[in-house]
Order: C-alpha cells, then structure tokens, then sequence
C-alpha cells in the first residue's frame, strides 16, 4: 500500500484552500487506493442457523467442503470417497439432531399447553397459515393420499360405521343380562309393569310446592 500511496500526486489536495474540499479530495483518493488493494467481495458465512446445529456439525460441513474443493482440483477418486463420507456423515447427524431437538422441545413444554402449542408451530403445525399445504397426508388402503376430499370421505366412513365394526367383531352375548332376564328378575320380587305409575297433577299443585319451597 506504501507504494501505491508514494505514488499519488498530492500536489492537488496541498494546493486546496478549503479544509473540506481538501478532506473530500484526500478522502477520495485514500478509498480508490483501498478498493484496489483490498476490494469487497461477498462470501457466504455459514452459521448456525437453526437452533440444532452444533459444532460437530459444521466441523462436518468444513471438512466436506474442503474435500469437494480438493477433488475439484485432484479429480482424484480418494478425495471424492472423503467427500462423499463427509456428506453422509452430514446427513446422519443433521437428521438425529434434529430429531432429539423437537423431542426434547415437546417433552421440556407438554406440561404448559401455551409453550406446547408454540413449539408445535415452530414444527409447521400453524393453524394461521394461509398457503394451501399439501404437507401431511393419509395413508389409505396403504397408499397415501394427500386429497382433502378424499381423506374427509375416509374419516366420514370410518366414524359413521365404526360401531357396527366393533359389535361384529365382538363376541355373541351370554343372554344373562338380556330382557328377559331382567324381566324374571323384577317378577321374582313382585315387580310389574303396572306397580310404577305417574298420576296427573294440577297446575295449583305445582304452584303450592314451588310456594313451599322458596318459603323454606
């Protein structure tokens, strides 16, 4: 940089009468000199950019990507197995850390509904989403089917015959406990049908028993 500047005729600015113009000029040539030796340029930094990336991880990452760059260069099949390694390596780890991350998350909240329900939306469980998600689907007849109609008929059919499935499958009664069961059992204690009676009552009656009542 020593050089670059040595090489600038200052002559301009030290002739300059004004400080600000003076600052303007320097301030000009100085950046032009910086840009030249050390220009910007965009890089892609990789950080940990969900909450269950760790540093095995991105070490992972590194060294997968130094070995694609090394191939890249070697064409060496040694180094595209170190690369593919890495790459698996990746994969695995990235999906268990995952997975511990949301299981952790539900089980530390599953005794507090409102810290629950946030974790299941950060899941991408939200009920306020407004794009048609075909995300979760049902398996049907052992296809799975992501059609809302079609998984809405399923769920109606089940419900609707579910009970005459179960009694079908249960097995056939005893008769122990059927009518005419209950019916001896009343009669064996001088119980009828016409022992139980309601008799009619008058408007006047009802009034008097509710006067009663407040009273007391």
């Amino acid at each position: 940089m020593a050089h670059e500047l040595n090489s600038v005729d200052w002559a301009e600015i030290e002739m300059c009468s004004d400080v600000e113009q003076a600052w303007s000029k320097f301030k000009f040539i100085f950046s032009g000199i910086l840009d030249l030796i050390a220009p910007f340029k965009e890089m892609r930094l990789k950080q940990r950019t969900v909450p269950w990336m760790c540093s095995e991880i991105l070490d992972l990452i590194r060294n997968r990507d130094r070995f694609l760059s090394k191939f890249r260069k070697s064409k060496l099949q040694v180094d595209y197995d170190k690369y593919l390694s890495y790459r698996n390596q990746i994969k695995f780890k990235k999906c268990k850390a995952k997975s511990d991350y949301y299981v952790n998350l539900v089980n530390d909240n599953k005794n507090q509904p409102k810290k629950l329900w946030q974790a299941l939306k950060s899941l991408g469980t939200s009920s306020n989403c407004k794009t048609k998600s075909n995300s979760i689907g049902l398996k049907i007849d052992g296809n799975l089917c992501f059609d809302k109609s079609t998984v809405a008929e399923h769920f109606n059919h089940f419900f609707t015959t579910i009970a005459s499935t179960l009694v079908n499958i249960l097995p056939a009664g005893s008769g122990r406990y059927g009518l005419d069961f209950i019916t001896d059992f009343y009669r064996s204690r001088n119980v009828s049908e016409n022992v139980f009676q309601l008799n009619s009552v008058t408007y006047d009656q009802v009034y008097k028993v509710s006067v009663k009542y407040e009273s007391e």
